[in-house]
């Protein structure tokens, strides 16, 4: 299990329910997240994510989450694009190569209404969190 951070900052409303059912996994430490904000007119505000890190030796196990989460959403994705990916970067000053990963949701159509690109991306966190409830009730 992945040591417990501290939480310094406030989680968003709409994307809480995902960042806590992330963290009920043993080997999942959620570090960021967002909501999606479309009242902003950048658009690359126009999508909700969580980043966080994987426990090392977990990876292998956290690809049957992640594949879960996209077969039990896929039937989903002509309204919204659910994406899991692995992210490498170096810190400054450091010398190593560290990672962590992310969840983004977001609408397909940037023509889509505000109001319908908040109703999609509440419907696919909630489709989300169902997923990852899914996977933690097989232990």
């Amino acid at each position: 299990m992945l040591s417990e951070m501290p939480s310094k900052f406030e989680i968003d409303d709409r994307i809480k329910s995902l960042v806590d059912i992330l963290n009920q996994v043993s080997y999942i430490r959620t570090i960021s997240s967002c909501e999606a904000h479309y009242e902003s007119e950048d658009t690359k505000d126009h999508r909700a994510n969580v980043i966080f890190h994987v426990g090392k030796g977990k990876e292998s196990e956290f690809e049957g989450l992640a594949a879960l989460i996209i077969k039990e959403t896929v039937n989903d994705w002509s309204d919204t694009s659910i994406e899991i990916f692995k992210r490498y970067f170096v810190r400054p000053g450091a010398e190593h190569l560290d990672r962590n990963y992310e969840t983004i949701i977001k609408p397909f159509s940037r023509r889509m209404s505000l109001e319908k690109k908040r109703e999609y991306t509440d419907k696919a966190i909630g489709k989300v969190v169902d997923a990852v409830k899914k996977y933690l009730s097989r232990f």
